[in-house]
């Protein structure tokens, strides 16, 4: 989570002693667990506008032996009041708000739910964990099946790393949507492609440039531009413009070389 302000990171149950449990941001910028009646309350604060991993560990019991981590740590406990978990299945669980309409201001990635409590190692191997935007990406096309990245299962010419890159469904033959753009203006070659949002990925984005398709050399542009993430998806547009590389009257090559970094 990214945070700036209190609220609810997710939440279910009913409103009454130990019913309602919420997964929270309190005003101090500190974890809050509670049950009605009953909280943890860590120490770390955590709305300073960054990126954080949050996690909650509970085996069982009362609110209080449940333990909050803090980008993979276990985080102090700074305040507590004890009473019993007994939440009841009254309805589908919240993310981002809890039954008071306690609304979470800030982002919220790759949230997971457990059906056991994830003992320190597990926690802090998530924490550590790489990649784990294409994991996500892959889980929610292919659920847990192996990945072949450079499969091209809708064979639309683009390898399934291709359609994670650059925006493309791996069901939907939609090749288009993974082209580069490219033209002249002014004698200057321009070079448009979507790339996802850096912060994102583990990813490379170079465009590359060949005279015969087989000896490629890296372009260096002399002024790139994006323009923001309009439709929320993730995804800027990048536009890089430079000289064309080997003159007005010479015939070239390009292509946006992708790589797991």
């Amino acid at each position: 989570t990214t945070t700036t302000s209190a609220g609810a990171i997710a939440g279910w149950g009913t409103k009454g002693e130990g019913g309602k449990w919420s997964f929270t941001l309190n005003a101090t910028g500190r974890i809050r667990q509670e049950v009605a009646s009953g909280y943890t309350i860590g120490t770390a604060v955590v709305n300073d506008g960054d990126w954080h991993h949050v996690a909650l560990s509970f085996p069982g019991g009362d609110i209080t032996n449940a333990q909050i981590y803090v980008d993979g740590s276990p985080d102090p406990t700074s305040s507590s009041s004890a009473q019993t978990v007994k939440t009841i299945d009254s309805g589908p669980a919240m993310i981002g708000v809890d039954n008071q309409n306690r609304y979470f201001m800030g982002d919220i990635d790759e949230l997971r739910i457990y059906d056991l409590a994830l003992s320190h190692a597990e926690i802090a191997a998530v924490y550590s964990a790489t990649n784990q935007s294409a994991a996500a990406w892959a889980r929610r096309y292919f659920g847990n099946a192996t990945v072949d990245w450079g499969s091209d299962d809708d064979n639309d010419n683009g390898r399934l790393l291709a359609e994670y890159a650059l925006g493309g469904q791996p069901w939907m033959p939609d090749a288009k949507a993974m082209c580069i753009q490219s033209d002249i203006q002014t004698d200057r070659l321009h070079i448009r492609y979507p790339r996802r949002i850096t912060g994102t990925h583990n990813l490379s984005y170079t465009v590359e440039v060949s005279s015969d398709l087989d000896t490629w050399s890296t372009l260096t542009p002399d002024q790139v531009s994006t323009v923001a993430d309009l439709d929320n998806r993730g995804f800027e547009d990048v536009e890089i413009e430079l000289d064309p590389p080997f003159g007005d009257d010479f015939r070239f090559f390009i292509r946006l070389h992708i790589a797991v970094q």
